[in-house]
């Protein structure tokens, strides 16, 4: 797993970080792209 390498290399400070920044959510990313496909048909 990439994660557990990079907790060894910079520590605490990157699981501080990867507890507030959620992984990709491609959910929002379709729903974000279908709102503005949907915005550029007007």
């Amino acid at each position: 797993m990439a994660d557990k390498h990079e907790v060894e290399k910079f520590g605490d400070d990157y699981k501080r970080y990867i507890e507030r920044v959620p992984r990709t959510n491609f959910i929002l990313g379709i729903i974000r792209l279908l709102i503005r496909r949907k915005g550029e048909r007007k």
